[in-house]
């Protein structure tokens, strides 16, 4: 998720690699024309089960309201991450929050042939409803079988 919070990136070359899928947080490199991706082994539709943004939505609310820990970690400002970031309870908070999302490797979208994961971290009610209206006009899709890393 770091990669796409990057300012100064200009190009992303991940080109001719083994990548099933990428995270979410890299969508926006894509559009902007920071990404290149092409002539990766992009997800099979046998794995695919289309599905809807009710869906997506009933599978986040489970999960709300998010840990507290999870809540500190989005809310910290960035000069303070960088300060904690080695430490090893920065480490752990941050699985246990991505574990706390059982949602969020199981759910894919395409833009231009790439498939992204959803990676989102939702606190709030008005989280869940600013996702699904930055994806209220994608085609969604549920992950018949695992499929692992970003």
């Amino acid at each position: 998720p770091a990669i796409g919070e990057m300012k100064s990136l200009t190009t992303l070359y991940l080109a001719n690699n083994q990548l099933t899928c990428l995270s979410g947080s890299l969508y926006p490199l894509l559009q902007q024309g920071k990404m290149r991706a092409s002539n990766n082994p992009w997800l099979q539709p046998a794995k695919l089960t289309p599905t809807t943004l009710d869906y997506l939505e009933e599978q986040v609310s489970k999960s709300l309201p998010r840990s507290l820990c999870t809540f500190c970690i989005l809310a910290i400002d960035p000069e303070t991450k960088e300060a904690y970031s080695s430490h090893q309870f920065w480490k752990d908070a941050q699985e246990k929050s991505w574990k706390e999302c059982p949602w969020r490797s199981e759910i894919v979208f395409f833009e231009q042939g790439i498939p992204f994961y959803l990676d989102r971290q939702p606190c709030t009610t008005k989280d869940v409803e600013n996702m699904l209206k930055d994806l209220e006009n994608k085609q969604l899709y549920r992950l018949t079988e695992a499929e692992g890393g970003d």
